[in-house]
């Protein structure tokens, strides 16, 4: 062959092999980028911090947007927080983790910034969304056994300060001495505030039972249980008194829990209230007696209330507060024990202090003497079962237990 024909095909064969590499190039590039596409993680923020966990992300659909509700925390009191999905039946769970192998796993993703995280076995633990209405503990699916369950639900429910995520799983003894922090904010399947551990355990079994669901969501799979919460302190038409109450209880020097029960016990809360004895409003006050000693000991002035201030609420409340005071600081002052005097003082405010003294002494002084020699249980059955009126017996144990009741909700000590 000729060298210019040789030159030829050289040149050809030179001009081929560069097309087809110029194609298989173009085709590996497009193969890798759509696997880059395909793996590229998804974009969200998680922020995880003291067992609380937060994800912020675009809604993906409807019936699964999990940012519809918001909830206030200790540590991001302003954040969205995931909403409810459906309610799911419990699924079997998993053998219990030893709580030595639960860390706590704190991933903090700054904002604008794409992470993706999934907890595993090994790293994960539970953590505790406090909402208006309810707490909700989410486990990693992977720790979610029974055993678990239980122990974070009696830690939240009987510690008494907000519970982090990393205690949820703990095994050190608790103090049962205090006050719950949840405490009559949270009431059993009986509707009983929880205090002690075997209420609490009663209630887990419940709530496993009927307050349970699965979530899914980018970092991973959960089993949530619901534990509602119910509103705190005073409600009904105790808390439309409540500054009245705690105005004139601080001036007069008696409890707010009394005043509150003795209202109660009187009236059930009706101003307009009128007893067959002529006893007027919410503490049943008669003029001429518990009014016209107010009127003279605590006002300085003649005479005795009229009925328009009787039924005026916040007058009554003064007066009735005012002469729960005179019967505990003047006519019964001299009483040294502070569980008698208050019995004494309940049942005076019903039955008249003359008519309850009677029954230890024929005058004032001889039964104050012997009641300052009696014990509590003592002076306790005699109110109860030895005066002649059944309503006065009936009263003092009605009161007692009032009080109790309305010096828990005010946490009064």
């Amino acid at each position: 062959m000729s060298l210019p024909k040789i030159f030829f095909h050289l040149m050809f064969a030179v001009m081929m092999l560069g097309v087809v590499s110029s194609g298989v190039m173009t085709a590996f590039q497009h193969w890798v980028l759509s696997q880059s596409v395909l793996t590229e993680p998804p974009k969200s923020q998680v922020v995880a911090e003291s067992g609380i966990r937060h994800m912020i992300s675009s809604p993906k659909k409807d019936d699964d947007n999990r940012l519809a509700k918001k909830a206030y925390t200790e540590s991001f009191p302003n954040e969205t927080t995931p909403a409810k999905p459906k309610k799911a039946v419990l699924p079997e769970l998993k053998a219990p983790v030893s709580s030595s192998s639960i860390v706590t796993k704190s991933v903090t993703s700054p904002v604008g910034k794409n992470a993706s995280v999934k907890p595993d076995a090994s790293s994960a633990s539970p953590v505790l969304v406090v909402y208006e209405d309810e707490l909700v503990i989410e486990f990693p699916k992977a720790i979610a056994s029974t055993r678990n369950i239980k122990n974070a639900v009696s830690r939240v429910l009987l510690l008494d300060r907000p519970t982090a995520g990393h205690e949820l799983l703990s095994r050190e003894k608790m103090n049962l001495r205090k006050r719950p922090y949840f405490y009559r904010r949270v009431l059993d399947q009986n509707q009983n505030p929880v205090r002690y551990p075997k209420q609490a355990f009663d209630y887990a079994d419940y709530l496993m039972e009927h307050q349970v669901e699965e979530l899914s969501d980018e970092e991973g799979d959960f089993i949530a249980l619901h534990i509602p919460l119910h509103e705190s302190g005073l409600s009904g038409p105790a808390k439309d008194y409540q500054a009245w109450v705690k105005t004139y209880a601080s001036e007069f020097g008696v409890p707010e829990s009394l005043v509150y029960a003795v209202m109660e016990t009187e009236s059930a809360f009706n101003p307009k209230a009128v007893s067959r004895s002529n006893a007027i409003g919410l503490m049943q006050v008669k003029a001429e007696a518990a009014g016209k000693d107010v009127y003279q000991y605590i006002d300085a002035k003649p005479g005795q209330p009229s009925l328009d201030e009787l039924f005026d609420s916040e007058k009554n409340i003064r007066m009735g507060t005012a002469y729960l005071g005179l019967l505990k600081h003047d006519y019964l002052s001299d009483i040294l024990d502070d569980k008698i005097k208050q019995m004494v003082t309940i049942s005076s405010y019903n039955g008249g202090i003359k008519t309850v003294l009677g029954l230890f002494g024929k005058t004032p002084g001889a039964a104050i003497k012997r009641l300052n020699h009696m014990k509590p249980n003592q002076v306790y059955r005699k109110l109860r079962y030895d005066h002649h009126s059944d309503e006065t017996r009936r009263y003092l144990d009605k009161v007692m237990k009032a009080e109790t009741k309305y010096r828990e909700l005010l946490q009064e000590t």
